[in-house]
């Protein structure tokens, strides 16, 4: 057994080994543990200690990555985003901050911001996914279907699947009358990606458009089924299968909405 004496002493060279370390050193500690907690799901945790070591040594431009990416695990794009955007403070060239600035910059409605850092990945890497993905998506959202278009175009030359190019070129060719070629077209991606809630909700839109109830009310349950429905998706899948007069179905797709709650008020006025 150690004497009382021994064992103040034990005690006072651990708070002395941990004190003696410096503040970059201890940030260190704090990311690397922040990081294997997020491996092990404990986002709470790793939120906690990446926080920790930003605090000690707030100018880490890996640090505010790993806040960025804990960020989007917790379904927070807007302070993934702000992360990101901090990381570019200390390394403009940073091309994952970039290509997460630019995605989650449309997500936000930041898209001056979001186009400035595509454009900046792309001088960096002319052909970089992420980057020609924003483009696409803003030019569509300026209405300049060429453009867009040719965004499209080339993301699915290097990745025929590719989710965000798929999703532009159907928009695309959807506002040009060319509804069942755009039907067409996420059909292939969704061979790739069969539970895709993005693609899946362009589908919905497009047979919405083209007045296909049936096929609109199919896609509606995969959508559901792929857990990628909010609220409002599965009260128009009920209001759906009731006008096409499956009402038992419809019946068992309200009372599991019932089942897990509509939070608004407005919603279970929407259902009664």
């Amino acid at each position: 057994m150690l004497a009382v004496g021994n064992i103040a002493a034990t005690l006072e060279n651990g708070r002395c080994r941990c004190s003696c370390k410096s503040p970059s050193e201890q940030a260190l500690e704090h990311a690397q543990r922040a990081e294997m907690l997020l491996q092990a799901g404990n986002l709470t945790g790793a939120q906690q200690e990446i926080g920790e070591a930003i605090r000690l040594r707030e100018d880490g431009p890996n640090f505010q990555q790993l806040a960025g990416v804990i960020a989007l695990q917790n379904g927070n794009p807007v302070g993934a985003y702000r992360a990101f955007e901090r990381a570019l403070e200390f390394d403009a060239t940073n091309r994952l901050a970039l290509a997460y600035v630019a995605n989650l910059g449309v997500q936000i409605g930041r898209i001056s911001q979001a186009e400035d850092a595509a454009d900046r990945l792309l001088t960096l890497e002319p052909d970089a996914l992420p980057a020609l993905q924003t483009k696409g998506m803003i030019a569509l959202s300026r209405e300049e279907l060429d453009e867009a278009m040719s965004y499209a175009d080339r993301i699915l030359t290097r990745n025929s699947a590719d989710e965000a190019g798929a999703i532009v070129k159907a928009r695309v060719l959807a506002k040009r009358g060319q509804a069942e070629e755009a039907v067409a077209l996420i059909d292939n991606a969704l061979r790739v990606s069969s539970e895709s809630a993005a693609l899946l909700t362009n589908k919905v839109n497009l047979h919405r458009y083209l007045r296909q109830p049936e096929p609109m009310a199919a896609t509606l349950e995969r959508l559901v089924a792929s857990g990628g429905a909010g609220t409002a998706v599965k009260l128009d899948r009920v209001n759906l299968l009731y006008k096409l007069g499956r009402q038992e179905e419809a019946r068992e797709a309200s009372l599991a909405l019932l089942r897990e709650g509509m939070g608004s008020p407005s919603n279970y006025e929407v259902l009664q």
